[in-house]
């Protein structure tokens, strides 16, 4: 499955936490000699040079399962010289030049010569979503955001909250594990550093109410898009078991809360 470049990582963290961004209005398929690399753009692709090449527009099924892939067949041009040996795949925002959104490597490298021809069958262009610290609904409503062009309005507001349970990734607001009693409740927070590498991170306190009781052992932390109820958007450990106590006030401090949409 493809990677996400840091150009796009960067975009749809910073989207999310309330600098939009403009989804591509078409995708398009590179075919590269040589690694795209996550800081690759569309001026320093190895992409093959003349022969008839051009990149490909590629459609997109709608998100499931944290992944989405290409609903028609791709065929690129008949080479009439050679392209040399195709190692990866990109995909950008433009026919030409533009930004790296997802690249991956082919299974098998494979050498084009004259009137030779590549070709990508329905579903084999596969992009996933599968950061730890991403739920299923957000995972599925990015993805379709950038590939099927279906805008996702990131949330007004977003909200921490404290976990006694480990999240998992088809929770939603309500069936994740908080404290019941103790005057907890969750912090509205909307002050989180730009991204850089794919990450970001709370750029303020985190101060929640003081506990009026026993809360519990907090293990994990989560980001919802409401107050109550609402939809899990993030998760992850607070590195460490931590037991809320009576007159305890619990705070993340600045840049505690880190949210990372690329492999570290």
């Amino acid at each position: 499955m493809a990677s996400f470049s840091k150009y796009l990582a960067n975009a749809l963290v910073n989207h999310l936490f309330g600098a939009p961004y403009s989804a591509p209005s078409s995708v398009f398929v590179a075919l590269c000699t040589a690694d795209p690399t996550t800081d690759g753009t569309g001026l320093t692709l190895s992409e093959p040079s003349g022969g008839a090449y051009s990149r490909m527009e590629a459609l997109f099924n709608a998100a499931a399962d944290r992944a989405t892939a290409n609903n028609t067949a791709i065929a690129f041009p008949t080479a009439t010289a050679s392209w040399g040996t195709i190692s990866h795949f990109a995909l950008l925002d433009a026919e030409t030049d533009g930004n790296v959104l997802a690249y991956k490597s082919l299974d098998v490298p494979r050498r084009i010569i004259a009137d030779g021809g590549f070709n990508i069958p329905n579903g084999d262009l596969d992009v996933s979503m599968n950061f730890a610290c991403v739920s299923d609904y957000l995972a599925n409503e990015l993805l379709d955001h950038v590939f099927i062009d279906s805008a996702f309005s990131a949330p007004a507001s977003i909200f921490a909250c404290l976990c006694t349970a480990v999240p998992v990734h088809n929770d939603n607001g309500s069936t994740i594990a908080e404290p019941a009693t103790g005057n907890y409740a969750r912090v509205e927070h909307n002050d989180w550093e730009t991204a850089a590498d794919g990450l970001s991170s709370n750029a303020s306190k985190i101060t929640f109410p003081k506990a009026t009781a026993t809360v519990g052992t907090i293990t994990h932390f989560a980001i919802a898009d409401e107050p109550t109820a609402g939809n899990l958007l993030l998760n992850g450990p607070i590195g460490g078991e931590t037991q809320i106590l009576e007159d305890d006030e619990p705070i993340f401090d600045v840049n505690t809360l880190i949210v990372r949409f690329i492999p570290a």
